[in-house]
């Protein structure tokens, strides 16, 4: 008589595992993401804090922080100037904040613009 042997059940292996465990997490992120979409307000537009001119698609029009959509480097010397500051300089983008050096009542400050928002902080250069 011969006798037949249950076939052997394959063992987990670590690249099995991991890939489980990636195609759960991207099934619940997709699943949180067409959540956060389908439950939106009702007449509540669609917004995006991207800076990318490829989602301007999604950003209310007006191309300042009032309307929706982060400033330019543009959009900040006018709201400068708007606010007193002289000479702006030195400006760079680092994220959501747009920072440099100006003049404003005479006196040299660094300022940064959030882009978001569009407020203005200032701080007096200190030199020794």
């Amino acid at each position: 008589m011969v006798r037949k042997t249950a076939p052997e059940a394959k063992k987990p292996s670590l690249e099995r595992e991991v890939i489980s465990a990636v195609t759960i997490l991207y099934a619940l992120i997709c699943a949180a993401m067409l959540a956060t979409h389908y439950l939106q307000p009702d007449g509540q537009e669609t917004v995006t804090s991207s800076m990318s001119p490829a989602h301007g698609g999604f950003s209310t029009s007006g191309g300042s922080a009032e309307a929706g959509q982060p400033l330019t480097l543009g959009a900040a010397y006018d709201r400068l100037a708007r606010q007193g500051y002289d000479r702006p300089r030195d400006m760079r983008i680092a994220g959501f904040v747009i920072e440099g050096d100006a003049t404003r009542d005479g006196q040299d400050v660094r300022f940064s613009i959030d882009t978001r928002t569009g407020t203005i902080t200032s701080l007096p250069v200190v030199t020794e």
